[in-house]
């Protein structure tokens, strides 16, 4: 008699351990591209923060290059003079107002002058 024998092998131990070995590196290198891809990520928005603040920086040093320029000059040095330190030029007066001054009502009866005299 004949023996029938199957179509179906069974795996061997050795394929079996070589397969689970495949899956283990498959989930790591399947981890270490997710870490890849979210450092780059954060790269990617670290260097356009970095950016917006350089171009923030470049900005207020264009300002003030400008304003340096502008108190080099004796219009520059006079007016901010004024502004920052209320220092006046030779034969220039100065007027000194008070805020938040009441006046007193005048009182329709007698005038100052009516007083005295």
């Amino acid at each position: 008699m004949a023996r029938v024998t199957s179509s179906k092998k069974r795996p061997t131990i050795n394929q079996v351990i070589t397969l689970i070995i495949l899956l283990i590196l498959i989930v790591i290198m399947t981890r270490m591209v997710l870490i890849v891809f979210e450092r780059s990520k954060l790269a990617t928005q670290r260097r356009d923060a970095a950016r917006a603040e350089l171009e923030e920086v470049e900005t207020l040093a264009t300002k003030l290059e400008s304003e340096a320029i502008w108190l080099q000059s004796e219009s520059g040095k006079s007016k901010a003079l004024r502004d920052r330190y209320g220092i006046i030029s030779e034969n220039e007066g100065y007027l000194i107002l008070l805020h938040n001054h009441t006046e007193e009502p005048e009182s329709t009866d007698e005038k100052w002058w009516q007083k005295n005299f």
